[in-house]
């Protein structure tokens, strides 16, 4: 299903290019008009993406290849598509705050782009409602894990930015739940909080959770609030790893 696999693609950022060839091959190779609305109707303004976007720079890569695309293949432009990278291009990113982003990434059976629009839609209704509500229970029953990511590693927010290690080890917990299930588990290094999620998703008793940047500790628990993770099973805190080190090699050259 090559339209489930182009909104995957545009919820986790990935290949601008990709996204957009992805569409094309749903629509018989030709990122025709009906191609174009499809990436504007079912990417660009898709329900999750408008609770929690992609990065300004990203959606102006997807419409500037688009066009690209289908000004190459000599096809007719949509006109909603050209607005909505004019839109883009003419947004200013805020500097103190454009590194920042939400990937989402669902790990369920592919739906169909039709029913996915039905679940996206409840989900961004869910989340426009008043703060006594809660609007992130959707996030489990809907197999969807959203995070939000700096994109910029030069800040020094490494824990910040998504890692594909991190992907490989999520889906083996997924994969896997009997080996988590009812299991307390410390992680070294959690990042943006992928992995806790995962395993707070498969029933693990408790994960103790630690990064030696606050700022990536902050971003953790923000993200397992985000899909409605409790801290009383999740606990992310600051672990300073080159004190530890200091603290063992003491330990080590005074035995």
């Amino acid at each position: 299903m090559a339209d489930w696999e182009a909104l995957c693609y545009f919820r986790q950022q990935r290949c601008a290019k990709e996204v957009v060839q992805l569409v094309a091959k749903s629509h018989g190779g030709q990122f025709n008009v009906d191609a174009q609305q499809f990436l504007l109707r079912h990417c660009i303004c898709d329900s999750v993406c408008q609770v929690h976007p992609p990065s300004p720079a990203y959606l102006r890569r997807v419409l500037k290849y688009g066009i690209q695309k289908a000004e190459d293949q000599r096809m007719d432009l949509c006109e909603e598509l050209l607005k909505q990278y004019l839109s883009c291009m003419s947004m200013a990113t805020d500097a103190t705050g454009g590194s920042w982003c939400f990937k989402s990434f669902s790990y369920g059976p592919a739906l169909k782009v039709e029913e996915d629009d039905r679940v996206g839609t409840n989900l961004h209704i869910a989340c426009s409602q008043p703060p006594d509500t809660d609007p992130k229970v959707g996030y489990r029953a809907h197999e969807l894990i959203t995070l939000r990511v700096s994109e910029n590693m030069l800040e020094g927010a490494t824990g910040c930015h998504p890692w594909e290690a991190g992907f490989l080890l999520g889906e083996f917990i997924l994969n896997n739940p009997v080996l988590f299930s009812g299991r307390s588990i410390l992680e070294l290094g959690s990042g943006t909080g992928l992995v806790a999620v995962c395993l707070a998703r498969v029933g693990a008793r408790l994960a103790i959770l630690t990064d030696g940047q606050q700022k990536a500790v902050e971003n953790c628990r923000h993200n397992l609030n985000l899909n409605g993770i409790k801290h009383t099973a999740v606990d992310p805190s600051l672990l300073d790893f080159r004190k530890c080190v200091v603290s063992l090699m003491s330990s080590v050259g005074s035995g």
